[in-house]
């Protein structure tokens, strides 16, 4: 039960420990399936790693780009179905992370991310995900 105390105690602590939220369900719920498996430091190291970047919705191993890797999202675009953030143009062929860059700015003291179409990045394969961020001064 290291996992349910641990998550109990993280989720009470920034008041999000709410035993009728979905949330708070489904996030014991993962603690107590993973507790249950009783695994060992290391095992549950890699779980970590794992659970960590299909959480993320990021790829395991290195994006190809063959054929099977892609669902129509539209009339212009197709998207990765092993990483939601790549799309590929149908018209040329070419591959783009659309979380390639990400902009950090200061507002009100606070950093913020945003992105534009200068996120966009194209990419050739194997890819694996990553992101470049960019700090934008300000300018005033």
């Amino acid at each position: 039960m290291k996992l349910v105390s641990h998550f109990t105690r993280e989720l009470k602590q920034i008041g999000l420990y709410d035993t009728s939220s979905r949330l708070t369900e489904a996030v014991m719920g993962v603690a107590k399936s993973i507790d249950d498996q009783d695994l060992t430091d290391y095992d549950m190291l890699k779980c970590k790693i794992v659970l960590e970047k299909l959480i993320k919705q990021e790829p395991l191993t290195p994006l190809t780009g063959d054929e099977d890797e892609w669902i129509s999202d539209d009339e212009t675009w197709d998207k990765n179905l092993r990483c939601p953030r790549v799309f590929r143009e149908k018209s040329t062929g070419n591959c783009y992370d659309i979380h390639g860059r990400m902009f950090i700015k200061n507002v009100d003291g606070k950093q913020v991310l945003s992105t534009n179409k200068d996120s966009h990045v194209l990419i050739k394969f194997p890819y694996t995900p990553k992101t470049e961020y960019i700090h934008i001064s300000d300018n005033k």
